[in-house]
């Protein structure tokens, strides 16, 4: 029986997620420090990183939707703290839901890849799983938090913002074959928006 049958669409996702070829070592050592507790517990308490872990980023996902939804009718700086907050919130949702899964299958779930079977802990391969699920899950809601966001800019003019949020979205699915392809086309879709209103 195969074991591990996410892993492959979760390395995809490893390859193909959109990092800016310009982050510098600065900004990496900044999410590694965010991301640190979650992947130390997760590393010593397997069901810990499936039932709370996983609990924390759907509450978080939940916090970031509600911020988004608070700019549907604003008005102001397109620079101001409400939308920042809500970039900076995006982002932490991508390291804790995203980021920390990939980390623990790097360290955990490749290890177990390519063994007998029977010389395997099958709890812990089905926690591995769990986990692995658990990003690909986060990596869709991602994008979705993106696409919503950068409607909101749209509607707010402001064009900068969204401009850069549709192209994160077609960036990060580009060349995938696991995600629905009404992501990339309605992103796209939607940056023609955003050019034909910058005429």
């Amino acid at each position: 029986m195969k074991r591990l049958s996410t892993v492959a669409v979760f390395v995809v996702i490893i390859t193909a997620s959109h990092i800016s070829p310009g982050l510098g070592e600065d900004a990496q050592a900044k999410i590694d420090e965010t991301i640190r507790p979650h992947v130390a517990r997760c590393r010593s308490d397997l069901q810990w990183c499936v039932v709370e872990r996983g609990k924390y980023v759907t509450w978080y996902f939940d916090e970031v939707s509600r911020l988004v939804g608070a700019l549907k009718d604003y008005k102001g700086d397109c620079k101001g703290k409400s939308w920042t907050n809500v970039i900076s919130g995006i982002s932490q949702y991508r390291q804790y839901g995203v980021i920390v899964p990939e980390r623990i299958y790097s360290e955990l779930g490749k290890s177990l890849q390519g063994q007998p079977t029977a010389s395997m802990d099958r709890e812990k391969i089905k926690q591995v799983e769990a986990v692995i699920r658990s990003g690909l899950e986060a990596d869709k809601k991602h994008l979705e938090l993106k696409l919503a966001f950068a409607d909101t800019a749209l509607k707010a003019k402001c064009y900068d913002i969204a401009e850069e949020n549709y192209k994160d979205v077609i960036a990060s699915v580009n060349g995938r074959t696991d995600l629905a392809p009404p992501f990339g086309r309605r992103a796209q879709a939607s940056l023609d928006d955003v050019r034909t209103a910058r005429r």
